[in-house]
């Protein structure tokens, strides 16, 4: 008798008829900033207290790192504190990671701090909240802030260039736009977390969201400013990130829970979920939903610091609070909250998670992302004076053993060359089964010599593969059926006892 299976999504396809197993994570490489000089017979490009590593990002089989207070275009021109951001590359998931190709911005300056990186697909972005940009002929304003927008294009082999540098449309003094990047598809966020005042009762350091996107013309522009619904002076609402159609904004110092002042706590924090209307092509003006919906920790409490750093990936959101506490004695240990969308478009409560050698002071959740079934928490301070580990979750979707859904501790992870000081997951990335971990006050080369004081790393890790399923079964004759699939796409499909 033939057996007959009506799959309706190839999702449930892949959440219901294979088994996820247990993927530790493994170094896979270190690397330092190099130049682009291909003459030359040394290609580092380290310096004292470049901070390679401030800031880091991966998707698929491309990488960037910020280093904010590097000098020097390629060792030529030295101009301080301008930064530069450095691409890696792959040519496969299994192939090495190969230096690319180091960014710098074409006004270039001192002080600019360019660094803060997010990269998704072909294009870049990389955020300069020191700049002083034109605002008006012949008028700068001091740390105004700008972010610029690179594209890997042209013929093998190909090359990054900026393609545009974009800014608030009502930036001012001291707003440090681009203090936060975050980028996915069509859709950029930039974040402003010291914008204000503008009107009545909006102070300074309120904070705000930019929201650019790319219309069918390829050209980026801006479309909408975000606001908590809820501003209040000193929130710091600027920590960002973007996934789809879902934006999600951090405000580590707001006071008021989700109601609005009836439990106010001081600086417990608190994080806005963004959607923007799909029926609106990219570039259309005022997309984004103008109150958004907030989030909070469901144990809050006072000096929390929940949205410090943010992280949003399909119907999952992380929101880290490095500086929570439970108890006298883990004062600062810290956690993350992770979020989930249901079918209604809520955010329910999601599950809290902390690291399994909580101790006092080690601001687990100062850096996050989040990425399929899969998260990864920083933890910056944790180990012998500040070296720094960093935390792998997974999320189970099948048997045999926990509830479906659970966010499981899969992984420790840090540096092969762990060192005091080092700062190992100050900032953090995830993309598929590959991580990317900084270390911005790391002092060694990838062979562990040319000692340079606060040079920085980072580390690319890789999961193991999983192993091959023992008990397996052939099931004659199964005939599936796929309905209501968006696009089309090659994928293996594995069924096995477990499920």
């Amino acid at each position: 008798m033939k057996t007959k299976k009506i799959i309706t999504s190839v999702v449930f396809i892949l959440a219901s008829l294979t088994t996820l197993y247990a993927q530790p994570v493994e170094e896979f490489l270190k690397v330092i900033a190099e130049n682009n000089n291909p003459n030359s017979t040394l290609r580092q490009d380290r310096n004292l207290y470049d901070n390679f590593g401030i800031s880091v990002s991966i998707s698929g089989n491309y990488a960037i790192v910020g280093s904010y207070n590097d000098n020097d275009e390629n060792g030529a021109t030295s101009i301080k504190d301008a930064g530069a951001a450095y691409i890696f590359e792959r040519l496969t998931s299994s192939a090495p990671w190969l230096f690319k190709q180091k960014l710098v911005a074409s006004d270039r300056a001192k002080g600019d701090a360019f660094g803060l990186v997010a990269i998704s697909g072909n294009y870049a972005i990389v955020g300069a909240s020191g700049e002083d940009h034109k605002v008006s002929v012949g008028a700068f304003e001091k740390d105004v802030g700008a972010a610029y927008i690179f594209e890997r294009e042209g013929i093998s082999p190909y090359e990054w260039k900026e393609v545009k540098k974009i800014v608030a449309p009502d930036g001012a003094a001291g707003d440090y736009f681009g203090g936060s990047v975050s980028i996915s598809g069509d859709y950029i966020i930039v974040g402003a977390a010291w914008d204000g005042p503008r009107e009545p009762n909006y102070g300074f350091g309120t904070g705000a969201a930019y929201i650019f996107e790319r219309d069918g013309n390829g050209v980026w522009f801006f479309t909408q400013k975000l606001q908590a619904f809820d501003k209040a002076e000193g929130d710091l609402f600027g920590s960002v990130s973007i996934s789809g159609n879902y934006a999600i904004v951090g405000a580590f110092l707001e006071d008021e829970d989700t109601t609005g002042g009836s439990g106010s706590l001081s600086n417990a924090g608190s994080a806005y979920i963004f959607d923007r209307n799909s029926s609106h092509p990219p570039g259309y003006m005022g997309a984004w939903s103008i109150k958004p919906r907030k989030i909070v920790a469901p144990d809050r409490e006072s000096e929390d610091r929940f949205g410090y750093s943010v992280a949003i990936s399909g119907s999952f959101a992380i929101v880290g609070a490095a500086n929570e506490d439970m108890t006298v004695n883990d004062d600062w240990a810290g956690a993350a909250y992770i979020f989930e969308r249901d079918a209604l478009g809520n955010w329910n409560k999601g599950q809290k998670i902390t690291s399994s050698t909580r101790a006092n002071g080690e601001e687990f959740g100062i850096g996050v992302a989040i990425n399929g079934n899969y998260a990864i928490v920083g933890a910056y301070r944790s180990g012998n004076l500040n070296s720094g580990m960093a935390y792998v979750f997974e999320r189970k979707i099948g048997p045999p053993i926990g509830p479906v859904g659970a966010w499981n501790f899969n992984s420790k992870i840090f540096s092969s060359d762990l060192a005091d000081y080092d700062n190992f997951g100050r900032y953090v990335a995830i993309s598929g089964c590959s991580a990317l971990i900084g270390a911005r006050f790391e002092e060694e080369d990838v062979l562990g010599g040319n000692t340079i004081v606060r040079a920085g790393s980072a580390y690319f890790f890789e999961c193991e593969k999983p192993p091959t399923p023992k008990l397996c079964c052939d099931i004659p004759d199964v005939d599936i059926t796929l309905n209501r699939v968006g696009k089309t796409d090659k994928f293996n499909l594995n069924i096995n006892s477990a499920n």
